[in-house]
């Protein structure tokens, strides 16, 4: 179910979600990074979405791997830009490649787990973690230089068993948020 699925946004915080999962599943769980020399890192650009963790991790270990990642899905071309412009569709399919690990039974999925149960601002864990367990990475920028922007992508996890959901939108991430929160709760009734 989409609407708008190709119109491109400043994907904002949202893409840190891709780069995070990456660096668990292709140098954390090759025993190429161990996990506890950028815990911090990834938990404080997951958790409140901390530009500097971020960078300073995008910074350490560059986008040449991340692009190989991405190509996993056809987003290659993603890694040229650490903030990129992204569909609603891209985002999807970042998910649906994050779902494959995080439904893999890796070692450090529990980890991976614990990092993305709680992203600050998330729309969909707000309104949908009570019931279900969420895995999210929300992004929001406000309006400035023509880049607002609130977004959102997810795993659910609910008993009738698990789906994706990603939401770009050009919505104020301040006043706006409402409009978020009802597509949410909208795109969930219709799934259950």
């Amino acid at each position: 179910l989409s609407m708008g699925a190709d119109r491109k946004n400043h994907g904002a915080s949202t893409f840190k979600g891709a780069y995070v999962t990456y660096l668990f599943q292709d140098l954390i769980e090759r025993g190429q990074v161990p996990y506890s020399s950028i815990a911090s890192l990834t938990d404080a650009t997951i958790g409140w979405s901390s530009n500097e963790a971020y960078m300073s991790l995008y910074n350490r270990f560059g986008s040449a791997g991340f692009r190989s990642w991405l190509n996993g899905v056809g987003l290659g071309y993603l890694a040229n830009n650490p903030y990129p412009r992204i569909s609603a569709r891209e985002l999807a399919l970042l998910w649906a490649k994050i779902y494959s690990y995080e439904n893999s039974g890796a070692s450090y999925v529990g980890t991976w787990r614990r990092t993305f149960d709680h992203s600050n601002h998330s729309a969909i864990q707000e309104k949908l973690g009570g019931s279900n367990k969420v895995y999210s990475k929300p992004g929001w920028y406000p309006k400035t230089e023509g880049l607002d922007s609130l977004n959102d992508g997810a795993i659910v996890k609910t008993k009738n068993g698990p789906y994706l959901l990603a939401i770009v939108s050009n919505v104020n991430c301040y006043s706006e948020q409402w409009i978020v929160n009802d597509v949410v709760k909208a795109l969930h009734a219709i799934h259950k």
